[in-house]
């Protein structure tokens, strides 16, 4: 298929080649409208001259100084107004005015400053940072709150939050900002040449070709820029892209010490609007104890869960304490990666986390989580609360779309891994009870 694609694409190009040789044949004036073919010659001709690679590199080197600064600060400001909006507002009259404003107005202004020695790196920077500053931070935007909240559930690092959750929300903006980016860039980089005309630049011998009427070489330089200006688009494509999924490595997660700490809970009330949510009596689970929390929808399991995880506080602004691994109601994975590195990414550590091919076959587990049912996705969830290294298990319906010989066989492993920690399980079914060999109570509505 990608044969077949790379061949289309080539015979496209051989056709417009096609047409341009066409035209210069009608036009018949090689001095009005130079062919494809008294272009190449001329090509070949510039380059075995020292001169025409002083003047490629000079402009890529200029070019690329711009563009790179712009791609720093872009990256480094569009977080900031991310999680300082008012970042954003100052930063916003700054960004239009770079967006709106003319590049030729631009470039009088800085040759009346600063002469033509810096002017491409100037209006490369100019070019390339609203675009990318904009593209980034509608990125960012997106990120998934509940993968954020997972991250904090967890503990997870800031680096790895930035590597697995961020990242993968910006990446695919990015990449579209870069492929803009480049030829804009290069675009006006040379055209600022072309006005400045600064020694060893791609502008500076187009506009000489130009004077002495040299169309095949104008031609030619304009082949020049368009072919680095692919390629350098291609590369950093591929470098902005590199290692979106990490590997999961050894070491990664901290030496997980069993311990057999009760879960005691403290007296716990949570309104919402001054409608009462949750009013739960003080109760204590034991160290390697199972206590599963029926109730209906609306009666405040998950609204306990979260607050013992952290992630919530009562009304008397107490939050959990404890490390705790949570199996939230929704799965809220890592779409793009594999079982294994979404285990990984929550902290599990890479000896413990072979163990999930009990739960699902281990081809299953390096395909991305995308391809995978909702039961299969189900099992990733609840095997990385169990995996994870936690004085606590929260489990919030952690057998939700399961059918019931892999709900058993869950339930068993469960069991199994569950270390002498006590486990808390949000449930409306009464079998969980049975087949965790647990205790329960209810919460009313």
């Amino acid at each position: 298929m990608q044969k077949k694609q790379y061949l289309r694409k080539g015979l496209i190009i051989l056709g417009w080649l096609l047409v341009w040789q066409i035209a210069s044949w009608l036009v018949h004036n090689p001095v009005y409208f130079a062919g494809p073919a008294e272009s190449a010659a001329e090509l070949l001709r510039q380059a075995g001259q020292a001169v025409f690679w002083q003047a490629v590199f000079g402009s890529y080197l200029r070019i690329m100084l711009g563009f790179l600064l712009a791609f720093a600060a872009a990256y480094l400001l569009a977080f900031a107004a991310y999680r300082f909006p008012l970042a954003e507002e100052i930063l916003e009259p700054f960004v239009s005015f770079l967006r709106s404003v003319p590049v030729a107005a631009v470039v009088v202004v800085f040759l009346i400053w600063s002469g033509s020695a810096y002017l491409v790196f100037y209006i490369s920077f100019m070019v390339v940072f609203p675009n990318l500053y904009g593209n980034l931070l509608m990125g960012l935007k997106k990120t998934d709150e509940r993968m954020l909240e997972m991250a904090r559930a967890f503990r997870m690092p800031f680096w790895r939050q930035w590597r697995c959750i961020y990242r993968s929300a910006y990446l695919p903006y990015l990449k579209a900002g870069l492929s803009f980016s480049t030829g804009m860039c290069f675009k006006s980089g040379v055209a600022a040449e072309i006005i400045a005309l600064p020694d060893r630049a791609i502008g500076t011998r187009l506009y000489m070709d130009k004077i002495y009427l040299n169309t095949a070489g104008v031609f030619a330089w304009m082949a020049v820029i368009v072919f680095v200006s692919f390629l350098t688009e291609k590369v950093i494509g591929r470098i902005a892209g590199a290692g979106a999924v990490p590997k999961v490595r050894d070491g990664s997660a901290a030496v997980w010490e069993q311990t057999d700490r009760d879960l005691e809970m403290p007296k716990i009330r949570k309104s919402y609007a001054e409608k009462k949510v949750l009013d739960l009596p003080e109760r204590k689970v034991s160290a390697g104890e199972c206590m599963c929390i029926l109730g209906s929808s609306g009666s405040g399991k998950t609204t306990l869960l979260h607050i013992l995880a952290g992630l919530l506080a009562d009304d008397d602004g107490r939050t959990g304490t404890w490390k705790a691994g949570v199996c939230f109601q929704e799965n809220r994975l890592w779409e793009e990666a594999d079982a294994r590195v979404n285990l990984w990414m929550a902290g599990c550590a890479a000896e413990d986390i072979e163990k999930i091919y009990e739960l699902l076959p281990e081809e299953l587990c390096k395909k991305e989580i995308k391809t995978l049912s909702g039961g299969e996705k189900r099992r990733v969830a609840l095997a990385r609360a169990v995996l994870f290294p936690s004085e606590i298990l929260l489990l919030d319906e952690p057998f939700a779309g399961l059918d019931e010989e892999n709900r058993k066989r869950a339930a068993k492993w469960i069991l199994k891994y569950r270390k002498m920690r006590p486990i808390l399980i949000a449930t409306h079914d009464e079998e969980d009870i049975l087949l965790l060999q647990a205790k329960s109570f209810r919460l009313s509505d």
